[in-house]
């Protein structure tokens, strides 16, 4: 082999080794700092639903009738939760009928009152509205209008004539220990817990003081032979949620509702007392499946009035830039990249933002701006200095 030749492949090795020295430093001082292992500080946001409403503390109203074992004059084989029909129970020692009579004439009193006060609620309603629209002569036939009231169904109604009567009739009841006790329609439980003095009507006679106290007054629960039976066709759950303007708009319109911690959905119908503004309780009326609930008193629910397409991110990722709220996302190329995020709920450890609308986007300062995707990852730790680095993707996972 010649010289020449021997020169020309070393001169060659020279430029290789010049030109790798010159990638090597290339990828230390430009591309390290772009391409950069964070230790696995990346998450992927979780897809949810997020439900918009009221979340808060309940107690559980039934109309229910207990009664005292000892009493029962024939024997009982009845399971706990069992549907009963009207008079499948007997108590007492003689065979009159006439408690049967009087407790259900005591029945359609409390009706009667409870259509007179629905009435009453309504026509409160009618006259703030008068009053608001300057309609003063309507106002005047309103307020005469509460002492009584007519119902194609009960007649007249006088409220103070069905409450002496529903105290006389009430105290007949009581001293009737010797005659014969039907009981009503409903759910036998064996379970008394000190709540059966609350029916349902009692959500318009609450307080926002008085319901704090039944919220902190003990259940106590009695499994003696004792039982009641409990209407398996109404309840009501009792909650304080003031000044909320959504409430008020529903009232009287069927709305959603979770007491299992968004497990299960139900159905009920808002019901907001004409003292809402001034004490803040409400409820939801429930008229079905309460064969699943009658054994709950207390708990959490949530009234839900809307249902948000959502992602899950850690709290401690969120990140302020600019004066808008949002975090350092890597996208699908591996670049950091600021998304603005509509927050939703915030919690210690996690929050709750919005996937936007169908394209991705939400409102920023009046523009359409991208927004988190969930396949996009978020940074935990967020630094503004990291945008528009480049990270390998999955390799840090």
């Amino acid at each position: 082999m010649s010289e020449k030749t021997v020169d020309k492949k070393s001169r060659f090795t020279s430029w290789i080794v010049i030109f790798s020295l010159i990638y090597i430093i290339f990828l230390e001082i430009v591309v390290k700092p772009k391409i950069m292992a964070v230790g696995g500080k990346f998450v992927t946001p979780v897809e949810t639903t997020y439900y918009d409403g009221i979340e808060t503390e309940f107690v559980l109203l039934k109309d229910e009738t207990p009664f005292n074992a000892a009493s029962v004059n024939e024997p009982m084989h009845y399971d706990e939760g069992t549907r009963l029909g009207f008079g499948e129970i007997k108590a007492g020692k003689t065979t009159s009928n006439e408690y049967a009579l009087l407790s259900k004439r005591l029945q359609d009193i409390n009706d009667r009152i409870s259509i007179y006060k629905n009435q009453i609620n309504d026509i409160d309603k009618e006259l703030r509205r008068s009053i608001i629209n300057g309609n003063y002569s309507l106002a005047v036939d309103l307020v005469g209008s509460f002492s009584y009231q007519n119902n194609e169904s009960v007649g007249q109604i006088n409220v103070e004539d069905l409450e002496k009567e529903k105290a006389n009739i009430t105290n007949q009841i009581n001293h009737m220990a010797g005659e014969i006790i039907w009981n009503p329609p409903g759910i036998i439980s064996y379970t008394l817990d000190g709540f059966e003095d609350l029916k349902n009507e009692s959500l318009y006679l609450t307080s926002r003081d008085e319901f704090k106290s039944i919220l902190n007054r003990p259940v106590v629960k009695s499994y003696s032979r004792d039982f009641k039976i409990i209407d398996n066709f109404k309840a009501t759950a009792m909650f304080y949620a003031p000044n909320n303007g959504r409430l008020k708009e529903l009232d009287g319109k069927y709305v959603t509702y979770s007491i299992d911690n968004l497990n299960t959905f139900g159905k009920g119908i808002a019901l907001v007392p004409a003292d809402y503004d001034k004490e803040g309780v409400a409820g939801i009326f429930i008229n079905s499946h309460i064969e699943d609930i009658y054994q709950m008193r207390k708990g959490k629910i949530n009234v839900i009035f809307d249902s948000v397409k959502a992602l899950i991110i850690p709290t401690g990722s969120l990140i302020k830039k600019d004066g808008v709220i949002g975090v350092l996302a890597r996208d699908v190329n591996g670049i950091i990249q600021f998304r603005p995020v509509a927050l939703l709920k915030r919690e210690a450890e996690k929050s709750y933002v919005s996937q936007g609308n169908e394209k991705g986007f939400i409102k920023v300062n009046g523009e359409d701006v991208l927004t988190l995707q969930y396949y996009e990852d978020v940074v935990l730790r967020p630094d503004p200095d990291m945008i528009g680095q480049i990270f390998i993707r999955n390799e840090f996972r």
